[in-house]
């Protein structure tokens, strides 16, 4: 019996040390994980106001302390009850639970550590490329509208304008809620340093990652960035809630995916590119079906750049990013719904910034809350006097199409719209992939540009209520309803254009007469001059356009009878193909090689050159009968280079619509990129080699002289022009006019092309008024009738 009592008694001594040694082990745990750990230095004096942070900071601690506790005080007095196993149970669930962490987030880390899988960074740097929208500013710096990405197939797509540098304030307040502990210019972790982290259930940051976020129980806690730009490149805009576990599994691969491969990326020069990426790939930051991002809204919302935001506007903005708040209810046409919205975000935005600056930052958030208080009142557009007037004559509409930056460049731009967008096309195609093109400078007066846009709008009209039996298409109205193709270009001598007017898309199309420039320019460099004098031989297929019952002659033998022969001056000036023809095959029987250059110098097109083997008599009979093709954006570049090497215009700049041009390169060596910022001019330089055929000064006297507005009276469609030199004070210095025919003989197209002095200036201009079916665009419609309106506006713009 005392036997027994004694192995009792022994039995519970060692229940109560095994009890009290688990204890002891349980509460030194983290204080051998936390030893020489400065940070997690318990607090030498523990208040009511201390309590919270230290039971979070001790939360595995106090947890195992008290499961612990009425075990061993249980196990005292019945020390072989079920308590005894209760406790290893629950010591084993722990020891589990721990493990678990240790596996899912080690797990987590292998994956992230492994190296850039460098196809999938391209692919990430593709889709951000291709979701990047244009900023669009006009020469006063002010953004005046956006265009969709570059890549977009639709005029409406939205996408993330770029931003240089993110607002300070701004971007602490957005990684605040989830991603406090993230820092850029630290080495790399080891996963037991993170691990430590992680069973105190403090944030353990791995690139961009938290790998506590699957163990805190803190429903407060937002997406990390990381996620919210993974959620940005693929087009989503805000937290989905009851999304399923699917779902849910697909969203967090995907965030490690983009983590794993680009996180290196964003991270370089102490995360520049991640902030940048946080700030434009953030869709809810847009009005409704507008571009988005900081620039977009800080545009829209408060009229500023993101440099001029306030500390009480960056902290709007902060909140609603990381609460995931619809600023587009902000832009409703009801005031009661953008007022109750606003309130309701700055109370928002006052809880937030008060929660994470009260102790940090106090001086910052007593700003931010003075800021506040003179908000009160929901933002509207905000808006120049000028542009105000213009707007509001323009459409009733306009001032909240003015809020939408898509909407707004329809406003800005107008019909020049599309012609600025495929320019920018052309222009992004033979940039490598590693060039972001941003934001572009427009060259003309906007203002100015929309004044003639109205005045051409109104001599359309009364030139189709003068002679309305001559237009098979309706020149006031737009493509769809039966209206004209209309192309206007002026440049000033730097290559700036400064005036355009575009409606349809004026694709390449026969030039009938302005072939000439082409051939007389080759004739020249042969040395040949004005009165050279060519047989008006007839060929199977060829006829003068200003003679068709006489077609040429058979015998170039009588050269100085009448009708016989023409010299280059009288057969561009009354549009004689047959002594043109005879010049080019026979006079200088010209090669296929020279005149296959000239096409590729004039930027002309043919079926004459779809052979292998181009054929120099087809190559001739195309350019002398006027069926080579160009469009009138290629015509303005040739006009605009002849007019510069005649005249010595120092500015050897094709003409362009863009003045400067903001680009972005991603410089690699080795695994490492800079982002390099350039802006170039938007006007390129000349490439077209036209400057060797005027190589001499009698070279282009002789040319200045065949293209002036013809002296005789007779046979002179630009007579006209004696009126407009007289009323203005200008002088057309070249100018050269063409008619296309349909195969139905009705007018196709009326080009007017040239450049003109003007107050010791030069401006060259590109004038095309025509139709893109067989119909045509009327019957016998002289220049005069058409053009000496449309010209005179032109000048009246100018002179303004």
């Amino acid at each position: 019996m005392n036997a027994l009592k004694a192995a009792i008694w022994v039995s519970k001594i060692e229940d109560r040390r095994d009890a009290l040694r688990l204890r002891f082990h349980t509460m030194g745990v983290k204080a051998l994980l936390n030893h020489n750990d400065p940070e997690n230095i318990k607090p030498q004096r523990l208040t009511l106001a201390t309590l919270p942070d230290y039971l979070k900071e001790k939360g595995l601690s106090a947890l195992l302390y008290i499961a612990s506790t009425p075990v061993i005080i249980a196990s005292w007095f019945k020390p072989k009850s079920i308590l005894g196993g209760l406790f290893l149970i629950l010591f084993l669930l722990i020891s589990t639970g721990l493990l678990l962490m240790a596996v899912i987030s080690g797990g987590m880390y292998y994956y992230l550590s492994q190296p850039v899988d460098e196809k999938k960074l391209q692919t990430y740097l593709t889709q951000h490329r291709q979701s990047l929208a244009i900023s669009v500013y006009d020469k006063s710096n002010q953004l005046i509208g956006a265009l969709p990405p570059l890549a977009s197939q639709y005029s409406n797509e939205v996408g993330a304008l770029y931003i240089k540098k993110v607002p300070p304030l701004y971007w602490e307040l957005i990684k605040a809620p989830s991603d406090s502990a993230l820092l850029f210019d630290q080495p790399q972790p080891s996963f037991w340093s993170l691990y430590k982290k992680i069973i105190q259930f403090k944030d353990a940051v791995y690139k961009g990652v938290n790998l506590s976020s699957p163990y805190q129980l803190n429903g407060n806690k937002q997406d990390a960035l990381i996620v919210r730009i993974a959620k940005g490149l693929q087009g989503g805009g805000q937290n989905k809630k009851n999304l399923s576990l699917m779902d849910s599994f697909l969203n967090k691969k995907e965030a490690l995916q983009l983590a794993r491969n680009l996180y290196p990326y964003l991270a370089q020069n102490k995360g520049a590119e991640f902030k940048r990426w946080s700030a434009m790939h953030a869709p809810l930051l847009s009005a409704k079906d507008d571009v988005y991002g900081l620039v977009a809204i800080a545009a829209t919302l408060f009229g500023k750049t993101p440099e001029q935001l306030n500390a009480g506007q960056q902290a709007v903005l902060a909140t609603a990013y990381q609460q995931q708040i619809k600023l587009s209810l902000l832009f409703s046409v009801k005031p009661n719904v953008r007022q109750v919205t606003w309130k309701h975000l700055l109370k928002k935005t006052q809880i937030a910034t008060t929660r994470y600056l009260q102790k940090a930052q106090p001086q910052i958030l007593h700003r931010v809350l003075a800021d506040l208080e003179g908000m009160q009142v929901a933002p509207s557009v905000i808006i120049s006097a000028q542009w105000l007037k213009f707007i509001e004559k323009k459409q009733s509409k306009g001032l909240a199409l003015y809020q939408h930056l898509l909407q707004r460049s329809e406003l800005t731009l107008g019909k020049i719209k599309t012609n600025v967008y495929q320019n920018l096309q052309q222009m992004n195609a033979s940039l490598d992939k590693n060039t972001l093109l941003t934001d572009i400078k427009i060259s003309l007066s906007i203002l100015q540009n929309q004044q003639l846009d109205q005045a051409l709008e109104t001599t359309f009209k009364t030139v189709h209520r003068f002679y309305p039996k001559l237009f098979n298409k309706k020149l006031g109205a737009t493509i769809d309803n039966k209206g004209a193709v209309i192309s206007i270009r002026v440049a000033n001598e730097e290559g700036h254009i400064i005036r355009s007017y575009q409606r349809g898309l004026s694709q390449k199309r026969p030039i009938a007469g302005l072939s000439t420039l082409a051939i007389s320019s080759l004739l020249l460099a042969q040395k040949d001059t004005p009165k050279s004098h060519y047989c008006n031989k007839s060929y199977a297929g060829i006829r003068n356009t200003s003679e068709p019952l006489r077609d040429g002659v058979t015998s170039c033998k009588s050269l100085n009878k009448k009708g016989y022969s023409f010299s280059l001056q009288q057969s561009i000036e009354q549009e004689k193909a047959l002594p043109l023809f005879y010049a080019l095959t026979e006079m200088h029987k010209l090669s296929a090689t020279l005149l296959v250059k000239l096409y590729k110098n004039f930027s002309l097109s043919s079926n004459a050159l779809v052979s292998d083997a181009p054929n120099a008599n087809k190559l001739a009979y195309e350019l002398s009968i006027g069926r080579v093709e160009n469009t009138p954006r290629e015509l303005h570049t040739i006009i605009h280079a002849i007019t510069r090497y005649l005249y010595g215009i120092p500015y050897d700049q094709n003409p362009s619509i863009i003045d400067t041009i903001e680009m972005h390169q991603l410089v690699s060596k080795g695994d490492q990129y800079t982002i390099k910022h350039t802006s170039r001019k938007g006007t390129q330089s000349s490439k077209n080699n036209i400057e060797h055929y005027f190589n001499d000064e009698p070279t282009r006297q002789h040319m200045k002289s065949l293209f002036a507005i013809p002296t005789s009276k007779k046979n002179n469609p630009l007579k006209f022009l004696h009126s407009v030199e007289k009323k203005y004070g200008v002088d057309f210095l070249i100018v050269k006019s063409a008619t296309s025919k349909t195969s139905s003989g009705n007018t196709k197209d009326k080009w007017l092309i040239g450049s003109v002095r003007l107050k010791q200036h030069i401006y060259s201009f590109t004038i095309m008024i025509g139709s893109d079916d067989n119909a045509g665009l009327g019957k016998n419609i002289s220049h005069q009738q058409l053009m000496l309106p449309v010209i005179n506006a032109i000048m009246e713009s100018l002179h303004q």
